[in-house]
């Protein structure tokens, strides 16, 4: 007893090797028994645990697990060594018209996409340049009908000061190398959109969950609203673009809401990247929440980053604290600029010019609180519509400008019917000809 042995292992062996071994077990010459172990060789990806957060990634662009579904290679999303709050995390890059890359369980709930290839195996440094612990990995993406061509630098940073410990950081530098392809293969994008989406699960099976936008200070958050003494967790958006935001129940099944639970295709995982901050709670069940931000420029050659924050607290004032640090935080060390422009309190008409409009074009400058289809109509003194100037238009929330075509009219005051998701707004103008 007491007794042990080295084994010498292969030094060419690929990252995330399953290694099994049969251990055979005798008593002299006598056979007793057998029994077989196995671990990961060159494992891909780390857990980071310098504050009280214990959190996995991935080499390819997962949060929480290598190994989705089972999820046994890694140690979730802990908070103070408590048990772990997150099934899923993963990272989600798309370009219109709906191709998307991206490490989220796929169609077929039980199996998962792998848009990413692993360039440089994620690293741990402790302590790290700016933070007690730190942690990098690149990993690509390669064009095909539903992939987008896109490199990636991940870089993950864990301060452990009194104000941090709480907080994680997470950076995506996104490179468009399609400049060192031949023309016909350059890509410019103009409308890209990245995202990370989560399944928290916390509590018991994820039930009774709850997942919220708050629109005041720009974070998303999940808890459990029938045991108040759980965790919850937020994640924020730090860089300086437009947020998006999409909460989700699991169990869904409509238009805007298709849930997960009978897989999570592309056209889904576009929707929810690329419509603002659309859906902004859940209900209460099993929920899950894609946050990004987008669209992005990004021509060939370039690079973008995105950067985000994860923390967790036992209440919501604590939640929306840790938010406000980790802006400060992002823009002190350069890792984001940590801007993030409130919402709208309310829908309204701010501005319909020019005014009195002698001829060409009517502009409307309008606020939305949340995303939404919107129409707009043009109706005389007598009530009467005169024209359908759009007709049904995806609009994202925050301040918008749309352009009116103006039917040949007389001289007179006229009014704009703008109909909203969530009511209808009118404005006057006047012709003069």
């Amino acid at each position: 007893m007491g007794e042990h042995f080295k084994l010498k292992l292969p030094l060419d062996a690929d990252i995330d090797y399953l290694m099994s071994l049969e251990i055979v077990f005798y008593d002299g010459e006598e056979f007793v028994g057998n029994e077989y172990i196995s671990f990961v060789m060159n494992p891909s990806y780390r857990t980071m645990k310098s504050n009280n957060l214990s959190v996995t990634f991935n080499s390819r662009g997962n949060i929480g697990f290598n190994d989705y579904p089972a999820n046994v290679q890694g140690e979730g999303f802990r908070y103070k060594n408590g048990s772990n709050l997150l099934y899923e995390g993963a990272l989600m890059i798309g370009v219109p018209p709906g191709k998307v890359s991206n490490v989220a369980r796929a169609s077929n709930q039980m199996e998962q996409d792998r848009s990413f290839w692993t360039e440089k195996a994620l690293k741990i440094t402790k302590p790290g340049s700016i933070s007690a612990e730190e942690g990098e990995c690149n990993f690509v993406s390669f064009e095909s009908e539903s992939e987008v061509a896109v490199e990636v630098k991940q870089s993950i940073y864990q301060f452990d000061d009194a104000f941090n410990r709480d907080i994680i950081y997470v950076v995506y530098d996104l490179i468009n190398n399609t400049d060192k392809e031949q023309d016909s293969l350059k890509r410019n994008y103009d409308s890209l959109y990245l995202g990370l989406y989560f399944d928290w699960d916390i509590g018991p099976s994820g039930a009774n969950n709850f997942a919220k936008f708050d629109d005041n200070l720009g974070f998303g958050y999940a808890r459990n609203k029938a045991i108040d003494s759980l965790p919850m967790v937020g994640i924020a958006m730090l860089s300086g673009h437009k947020p998006n935001f999409f909460a989700i129940d699991n169990p869904g099944t409509s238009l805007t809401n298709p849930g997960v639970w009978d897989g999570f295709n592309r056209w889904e995982k576009w929707m929810m990247l690329s419509s603002g901050i659309y859906r902004k709670e859940t209900s209460v069940t099993d929920v899950s929440l894609v946050t990004g931000a987008g669209p992005i420029k990004l021509y060939a050659g370039d690079t973008a980053r995105v950067a985000f924050s994860i923390f967790a607290g036992n209440d919501i004032e604590s939640l929306k604290t840790k938010c406000i640090t980790s802006r400060e935080t992002a823009k002190s060390y350069g890792i984001a600029d940590g801007k993030y422009n409130p919402l709208p309190q309310k829908n309204e008409i701010l501005k319909i010019y020019p005014n009195p409009l002698e001829n060409g074009e009517l502009k409307i400058d309008y606020a939305l609180n949340q995303g939404g289809y919107i129409s707009i109509e043009i109706y005389n003194a007598l009530g009467q519509k005169l024209s359908t100037s759009v007709k049904s238009k995806f609009s994202t929330a925050g301040l918008q400008t749309e352009n009116i075509k103006i039917p040949i009219l007389a001289t007179g005051r006229y009014y704009l019917k703008l109909t909203t998701t969530n009511g209808i707004l009118f404005g006057t103008f006047e012709i003069l000809r």
